[in-house]
């Protein structure tokens, strides 16, 4: 089990069996966190950047530029995607190359992300509304 601690500029891995608990510094007030593609990932909004996170050593493993206040993260079989509300669009991350592959507008403040499988679905605070991207664009 993983826990993101903004106020700690921490991540905390609480082994459920023993309930032991193993803290990492992070630095620049994590805020989003998903576990997804063998790693790890969290959002800093201040910074503009996303980290990965070797989930066997707690260790950063890349710092990745997204631009803007980046919070809410999904995952799928494409990458990592990431919402930024202040930018009205939504990034993918290329977990093989660790770098953003896709830049999709979506208009409003996409704040929340999530993935079926099939579809990326996002809402959009600003606008009320629940947008679905397809696989392919």
């Amino acid at each position: 089990v993983w826990v993101v601690s903004a106020r700690d500029e921490a991540v905390s891995r609480i082994d459920a069996g023993t309930g032991r608990v193993e803290t990492y510094g992070v630095s620049t007030e994590p805020a989003g966190m998903i576990a997804a593609q063998g790693s790890i990932w969290l959002t800093h909004p201040r910074a503009g950047t996303v980290s990965r996170i070797a989930p066997a050593s707690g260790r950063r493993v890349a710092t990745i530029p997204v631009g803007g206040s980046a919070y809410g993260m999904a995952a799928d079989e494409r990458g990592v995607w990431i919402a930024l509300p202040g930018e009205g669009v939504v990034r993918r991350i290329d977990p093989e190359t660790n770098s953003v592959a896709e830049t999709i507008e979506i208009g409003g403040d996409p704040l929340a992300l999530a993935s079926d499988g099939q579809f990326l679905w996002v809402i959009s605070s600003s606008d009320a509304v629940v947008l679905r991207i397809p696989p392919a664009r």
